[in-house]
């Protein structure tokens, strides 16, 4: 009953992302799920155990994985027996379930011809001479996040939330799913730099939104706006609106918005 529930759904996600295969593990090293059940399916891959797979790629990182659940481990492209002998790389994470406690690991299997790194691809360009060649570089962004003495200021559009609270709550998210466990919408490797001005972005369409019913529009209305809504929609959004929001001050001149700028010097390829 449960295989018939899921295997649907990771078949899918498959399919998307194009991995070769999905796996779960249980602590005991069974491998308990695959979609594709090739000869490694049923086995153990425990370090102790006598599994016929448990020293490959595929046995490295669900032993690394059960040692340190809360890492990604990888194991990069080397033949694996079940899959024909095929090169195959390895992803491995912890599951934990809604109490915090370790239940089992997730795996995935990438395929020969799946996107690899750059020092793989091309010639002469090793992420030692990437890392020697920005060295030093000097960048000049946006902060991305209030100012230090803003962090605990409580935010009008999450309630019982600051904006250091709420990074913290939407980077647990980032990493374990949304609603918690939901795989499909993890972000392994988000974009640091702009995830507060994402969420401060729908923050602004819901104030303005709410400015609009509080005039007595309706929502029918502004969903199907005219001139006249929508004019009064953007002009709420560029020169009324005004709120702490996690990304910092939320408040446009036009088109414009004001903001803390940061200087960065990457230094030891950091």
């Amino acid at each position: 009953e449960a295989h018939q529930e899921w295997h649907p759904i990771y078949r899918s996600l498959l399919y998307r992302r194009k991995y070769y295969d999905i796996f779960f593990f249980d602590l005991e090293g069974n491998m308990i799920y695959s979609v594709y059940k090739e000869a490694d399916f049923a086995t153990n891959f425990a370090a102790s155990s006598n599994g016929p797979w448990k020293d490959s790629g595929l046995g490295r990182v669900y032993q690394e994985a059960l040692a340190k659940p809360d890492d990604i481990h990888y194991a990069d492209f080397a033949p694996y027996g079940p899959s024909g002998g095929a090169d195959a790389a390895f992803f491995a994470k912890g599951v934990r379930d809604s109490t915090d406690q370790l239940i089992g690991v997730y795996a995935i299997q990438l395929p020969p011809d799946y996107q690899k790194s750059i020092e793989d691809r091309v010639p002469g360009c090793s992420l030692d001479a990437i890392n020697a060649a920005y060295e030093g570089a000097v960048t000049v962004v946006g902060l991305g996040k209030p100012l230090s003495e803003d962090m605990e200021k409580p935010l009008p559009c999450f309630k019982g939330h600051s904006p250091r609270s709420f990074r913290t709550l939407l980077d647990h998210h980032l990493q374990n799913g949304f609603p918690e466990g939901d795989l499909s919408t993890i972000v392994s490797d988000p974009y640091d730099d702009v995830k507060g001005f994402a969420v401060d972005a729908a923050c602004a369409f819901a104030f303005s939104l709410q400015s609009m019913l509080k005039q007595g529009y309706t929502m029918g209305q502004v969903q199907h706006a005219d001139d006249e809504i929508y004019q009064r929609f953007t002009t709420f959004l560029r020169s009324s609106m005004d709120f702490q929001g996690i990304s910092g001050r939320v408040k446009f001149d036009g088109n414009d918005r004001a903001n803390s700028l940061v200087i960065q010097q990457v230094q030891q390829g950091r």
